[in-house]
């Protein structure tokens, strides 16, 4: 049974599977879907496949006209063709593709539609409508007031995703403090902090606007906010000082102008600056104050000696903003006692004080004139003044330093003396001198100027200052007042001509000095810099032209120097070859072994010579001696290389005598340990055979090219040996020389030593 209900199913599930239809998508039916497109997918891009159950032989496939898509029959895929944007209203593209069966004849073209799902990515940031808002807003804004909401920022993403959400801040700044927002999502600016036109007029500061993306990165951009503070009336009038002293005679009328110090003046603290009205509250009534210029005048009789009184500047267009200060007036000239009270001598005493003075000076002593000296006397400065005193001497005296250059430069104040029952006043009036107390300042006390040599030009303003008032400055040039110059501007120019400024530095010293009594100064420096000559200037021919000598000296200070190096070295080397030549040829010719003048017994001569040798090279036959020559063993072989030789004058032995000086072996010989060396040269010799074709012996043996022979053997007939050659002592090179220069201690000598020949 159960075997049954499973061939059964196997069955059910094959005929289904014949009779799904081959234009169906495969577990969708009819309708595909492509989710998750981002709108800045690139052109190009496959976005799907189209999964049809029939495969190319089963189905015939088409595509409708669509702008952003292209399907592909044979692969079946999905190609974007146009770039999105979802931000133009397009979050959904529909594909239409027509499905044919190629089998069934008849059957109508099956619509396949494909949904392609749009993703809005934050490609745009939020924009306000302007780049700048300016409004205005009173100083007596209350705080937490929406003073802007005017500042709105739109998004061109597509809504609804996120990308379009905007919120608002205030950016960091100087005055972001002022202000703030509330709630992000909108722009309603609050007033954070109170303003004060007074002290600041214009406020600007940057506001935000932030996109809220719910993927990416989010994007901004700011606008600038300009407030303008205006003023309102939130202020009284105000008096220029706190409290004024007037001084005015005892005997002055009705309309008599009051000294006041310093001059009544109220104004409006608001920069509206509305006009004030003044008003005096005089409890006596013997002033009056005019309302416009604040003037105070006399207005009934004076009968004391002093009075104070209440001053007010009133604003004009509001009764409730107003400013007080007090006024004190000494009457003068006062006695209440009558003849037997103090009195002072003058209704007014003057005087003019150094502001260089120290504190403790005393001004001036006001005399006072009483009737009982017993009387003790006290003295008051009446109005407030910080910078004298008096003491009970009437001395007035200084108690803080003055200045010149500050706003006080006379004082005026009323001095009062009492006996403790009458009581009288005068004025004082101090005038400040100015002392030359300070000296001249300099905005730059070092300048460094690059400029050209053109003269006439100014190439830098030395700028100075002076705290004394109505001071001149006076500049003055201390070096090189022939190239520059300075005037009493401080302006410095070239004077010289370009030829003439041959330095391309120059170090300016200036003196800037006030007119005071003593005068103050100080210096500023100045370096002035040109161009390289050569560079931005010709140079004088002048110095051309010594520049160029000096060169051609040089030139030929340098070629002598170089002449004289070559021959210092062709002489050394010279003289170095001229050695080496002499050496190298006395060992080729006359560097001989001693022992090589041995020589073997041979037939007897046939006709013997005695010959004579003398100093100057000449050769003569002395006489004719019979009898051979005797062949001995050379004496010179010595193996011990003693050179020296003894004179041999044996008449019987049948030798030869040659009456010459013997020099033996110089140092010629490099070999040799002990070298003898004597100054007149070499002794030399040579042998030529008898019965040659100029008479010499065949039986004589050879010694070889070592030129050992010492003369050339004549016959006995001739009468002069005109071919014979010569004993050589001095250079080897001059071998026809028939005579030799010899040292003089031996020309001189009368003793000639003889020497042995042997052959």
């Amino acid at each position: 049974m159960d075997i049954l209900v499973v061939i059964l199913g196997i069955l059910a599930a094959v005929d289904t599977a014949n009779t799904q239809d081959p234009c169906s998508i495969s577990e969708a039916g009819y309708e595909s879907f492509i989710t998750d497109v981002p709108e800045d997918t690139p052109v190009g891009s496959v976005l799907g496949t189209l999964n049809v159950l029939g495969g190319p032989d089963t189905v015939d496939l088409s595509q409708q006209s669509n702008t952003y898509l292209l399907f592909d029959t044979v692969s079946r895929n999905i190609t974007l063709q146009v770039a999105l944007d979802t931000d133009q209203g397009t979050g959904t593209i529909t594909l239409l593709v027509n499905c044919r069966i190629i089998n069934e004849v008849g059957m109508p073209l099956i619509p396949l539609t494909v949904r392609v799902i749009l993703e809005d990515v934050n490609d745009n940031s939020p924009i306000f409508s302007s780049s700048n808002y300016v409004f205005n807003v009173t100083e007596d804004t209350a705080v937490g007031t929406t003073i802007f909401n005017g500042a709105i920022a739109t998004d061109a993403d597509q809504r609804g995703g996120g990308n379009d959400q905007i919120s608002y801040r205030i950016l960091p700044g100087t005055y972001s403090d002022y202000f703030d927002i509330e709630y992000p999502l909108y722009p309603d600016i609050k007033l954070k902090k109170p303003f004060d036109f007074e002290t600041l007029n214009t406020v600007t500061v940057e506001i935000e606007a932030k996109d809220n993306p719910e993927r990416g990165v989010s994007m901004s951009s700011s606008a600038t906010l300009t407030i303008n503070v205006v003023d309102v009336d939130d202020l009284s009038p105000t008096f220029t000082f706190d409290f004024y002293t007037g001084n005015v005679h005892v005997n002055a009328t009705r309309g008599t102008v009051v000294k006041i110090y310093p001059p009544i003046k109220a104004q409006d603290q608001d920069q509206l600056n509305t006009p004030v009205i003044y008003y005096m509250l005089d409890p006596k009534n013997r002033f009056i104050i005019n309302e416009i210029t604040g003037e105070i005048t006399v207005e009934s009789q004076l009968s004391e000696t002093t009075y104070a009184a209440i001053l007010e500047a009133v604003q004009r267009d509001n009764p409730l903003r107003y400013g007080t200060a007090l006024v004190t007036i000494a009457v003068s000239g006062y006695n209440a006692s009558g003849p037997d009270g103090p009195s002072f001598q003058q209704n007014l005493y003057e005087t003019t004080i150094s502001e260089s003075q120290p504190s403790g000076t005393t001004v001036m002593t006001v005399p006072v004139t009483v009737t009982n000296p017993l009387t003790t006397l006290s003295y008051t400065i009446l109005e407030s003044i910080q910078e004298f005193a008096v003491d009970q001497r009437g001395n007035i005296f200084l108690v803080t330093p003055l200045d010149y250059d500050g706003p006080d430069k006379e004082y005026r104040f009323t001095l009062q003396v009492s006996d403790g029952i009458n009581v009288a006043s005068t004025s004082i009036h101090i005038r400040v001198a100015d002392v030359n107390d300070n000296t001249p300042e300099l905005r730059n006390d070092d300048y460094v100027v690059e400029t050209e040599r053109v003269q006439g030009a100014i190439i830098t303003v030395i700028e100075g200052s002076d705290r004394d008032i109505n001071t001149q400055l006076q500049y003055q040039l201390k070096t090189f007042t022939s190239f520059f110059a300075i005037n009493s501007q401080g302006d410095i120019s070239i004077t010289a001509s370009p030829e003439e400024l041959l330095e391309n530095s120059y170090r300016l010293v200036v003196s800037v000095s006030d007119d005071g009594i003593p005068p103050r100064s100080t210096v500023a420096l100045v370096t002035v810099k040109f161009p390289p000559l050569g560079v931005g200037v010709t140079q004088p021919q002048g110095e051309m032209a010594d520049d160029l000598l000096a060169i051609i000296m040089g030139a030929v200070a340098a070629v002598l120097f170089v002449i004289i190096v070559i021959l210092i070295v062709y002489i050394i080397r010279r003289r170095v070859s001229f050695t080496d030549e002499q050496l190298t040829k006395a060992r080729l010719h006359d560097g001989l072994d001693p022992k090589g003048l041995t020589y073997k017994p041979g037939d007897p001569s046939p006709d013997p010579v005695e010959i004579d040798m003398k100093f100057d090279g000449d050769l003569e036959e002395t006489s004719d001696i019979d009898g051979a020559t005797t062949i001995q063993d050379n004496p010179l072989s010595d193996d011990r290389m003693n050179y020296g030789f003894s004179n041999h004058s044996n008449d019987g032995s049948g030798e030869i005598q040659l009456d010459t000086a013997v020099i033996p072996y110089g140092n010629s010989f490099h070999n040799y340990e002990d070298r003898h060396t004597f100054q007149n040269g070499m002794l030399k010799t040579f042998h030529v055979p008898e019965g040659s074709s100029s008479g010499e012996s065949s039986n004589s043996d050879s010694t070889g090219d070592s030129n050992r022979g010492l003369m050339k053997i004549r016959p006995h007939k001739s009468s002069s040996l005109s071919k014979g050659k010569t004993l050589s002592w001095g250079d080897s090179n001059d071998r026809g020389s028939s005579e030799e220069t010899l040292p003089k201690e031996l020309r001189k000598s009368k003793d000639k030593p003889e020497i042995t020949v042997y052959f």
